[in-house]
């Protein structure tokens, strides 16, 4: 149908042409004065540094959320990885890069595992470059190094554990090394600094020969060292170590002998622990200045051949304690102890202890708890554990009832006679599927009112689960 017959419909046609591109032009002339005040914009912006507020942080601050950002113990990478902390800060940013290159205690710590680095890190440049980028990172801050795995070639393992633990000896306070025998150094390295050293065995070598073979002479020198650590099959006669400097010795499955060996051979030593020692014939022994022992699955004669006149603080795990040579050992000890950690005791072990301040029971059953509280109770047993302070139950099964309150009331206050106040009581439960939230007390009956008349008196109490990262 054709419309140039009708005036009127093309002349509003046209009007409304006409309105429509006026209303365009006006909104491109509104589009090209806001492009101008948008490019002034951006021009001016150019005249400020670009600033995003988390670079406003003082660098002291990032530094400390930086330290955060290391690996936990739980998990420990090599630390050239880049998908870490302190390597993955480097990437971020120029600003970030800065500051983590000028906190020294961010490469505090180095680990590598050899087994686990490409063979490009062991190019003798690229090694040598990031040993010296590491070294001028750190600064003068003290250096922990740990070295694990191996190479495949012994000589070539040999090699790099000569040449680097050479290059960072200066440096090192704390070293690690978790390697095979025939990569230990041959010859005696300085290590002016070393105060703390863990030595074990990575691989399946056969470690007889070693008792005939002349000791290690790389830590010989050592002359700060303080704590030594032997794990995986490592044992005294392995190593030529200033004895006399250490204060503090930790082993594995070493025979009572060489328990024995050690503790003559370091008569600074402080701190001991004696992990599944194995029995052998030794000869009395007494250490004067041994204040710590931890030991487990002692054998009979290393229990009745030694003596500690100054121990304070005595560790026991994993044994029969009616064993008679292991209750004597305690009585030995008990008049200096102030720290005692064992499972359920016979209460007279527990007699003859007039200057204890802490005790812990570790998965004691309840029958031993309620004769335990008996005598806690000091309204019915004055004389038993007069100084003690700080009690815990560990693994045990829910135990709260008025006999436990009434007994940890008894010592809410010194006693005439000088016995002290008990200042911190724990019940952490056993974890397995007899125990559950709903086994906990009722805060508000009778029971639960004595317990809050016991922290409004000062008490520290916590009873229930373990808090997180709690044993």
């Amino acid at each position: 149908m054709s419309t140039t017959a009708d005036p009127e419909l093309y002349a509003e046609l046209r009007r409304r042409r006409r309105t429509i591109e006026g209303t365009i032009a006006g909104y491109k002339a509104k589009i090209a004065a806001s492009e101008r005040e948008l490019e002034e914009c951006l021009q001016m912006l150019q005249q400020f540094p670009q600033v995003y507020p988390i670079l406003t942080l003082p660098n002291e601050i990032t530094s400390e959320i930086f330290m955060h950002c290391l690996p936990s113990s739980s998990y420990l990478p090599s630390t050239p990885n880049p998908r870490n902390a302190p390597m993955l800060l480097l990437h971020i940013c120029k600003a970030w890069r800065s500051v983590a290159i000028s906190t020294p205690s961010l490469w505090a710590e180095l680990r590598l595992t050899l087994d686990r680095l490409p063979r490009s890190f062991f190019e003798a440049e690229n090694l040598e470059i990031f040993l010296a980028d590491w070294l001028a990172r750190v600064g003068a801050c003290p250096l922990s190094v740990h070295l694990y795995g191996f190479l495949p070639n012994a000589e070539d393992g040999q090699r790099f554990m000569t040449t680097n633990l050479d290059r960072l000896s200066s440096h090192i306070q704390a070293l690690t090394l978790d390697i095979p025998i025939s990569h230990y150094p041959e010859h005696s390295l300085r290590f002016p600094r070393l105060r703390d050293l863990a030595l074990g065995y990575n691989g399946e070598e056969d470690l007889v020969g070693l008792e005939s073979a002349s000791p290690i002479q790389t830590f010989s020198a050592a002359s700060q060292l303080r704590k030594l650590d032997l794990f995986s099959g490592a044992a005294p006669s392995h190593f030529a170590v200033p004895w006399e400097t250490l204060e503090a010795f930790t082993s594995e499955e070493l025979s009572a002998q060489e328990c024995a060996d050690v503790l003559r051979l370091a008569p600074s030593l402080v701190t001991a622990t004696f992990l599944e020692p194995l029995d052998s014939e030794v000869q009395s022994i007494s250490h004067n200045n041994l204040k710590s022992l931890v030991i487990s699955h002692a054998g009979d004669t290393l229990l009745q051949s030694l003596t500690f006149p100054a121990l304070h603080d005595l560790t026991i795990s994993s044994y029969d304690m009616k064993h008679a040579p292991l209750l004597q050992f305690i009585s030995r000890a008990s008049p200096s102890l102030l720290k005692l950690v064992v499972p359920a005791p016979p209460m007279q072990a527990l007699q003859n202890m007039p200057v204890l301040t802490h005790l812990r029971l570790f998965a004691p059953e309840t029958d031993h708890l309620t004769e335990f509280i008996r005598m806690l109770d000091r309204a019915q047993t004055p004389g038993f554990l007069p100084q003690l302070q700080v009690l815990e139950f560990t693994g045990c099964l829910p135990f709260v009832n008025l006999f436990l309150a009434m007994a940890l009331s008894s010592r809410c206050a010194v006693a005439e006679d000088g016995a002290a106040k008990l200042r911190s009581f724990s019940q952490i439960w056993d974890q397995s599927p007899l125990t559950f939230e709903a086994l906990q007390f009722n805060h508000e009956g009778h029971i639960g009112l004595a317990f809050k008349k016991l922290v409004q008196a000062g008490m520290e109490i916590y009873i229930g689960p373990p808090k997180p990262g709690q044993y």
